[in-house]
């Protein structure tokens, strides 16, 4: 039986890449639900005002989170 390996098959830029991927993935879908949710509540009567901010803010936190994972 052969014994554990620290580490072993995998690199520590694996890894990183790995645990960056899946935070972008979770970042693009939060950006996406909160467009989607503005989205609905302007479309029920909301100020275009509010959605369009709540949607920047979405945008800019995805690009800011995305740009220091790189």
């Amino acid at each position: 039986m052969p014994e554990f390996a620290l580490g072993a098959g995998f690199e520590a830029s694996t890894l990183l890449n790995l645990i960056a991927s899946l935070v972008a993935a979770i970042a693009i879908v939060w950006a996406a639900w909160v467009g989607l949710g503005q989205f609905e509540s302007w479309a029920g009567g909301g100020s275009f005002l509010d959605a369009s901010l709540y949607l920047a803010r979405g945008l800019v936190l995805l690009l800011l989170l995305l740009f220091f994972i790189r």
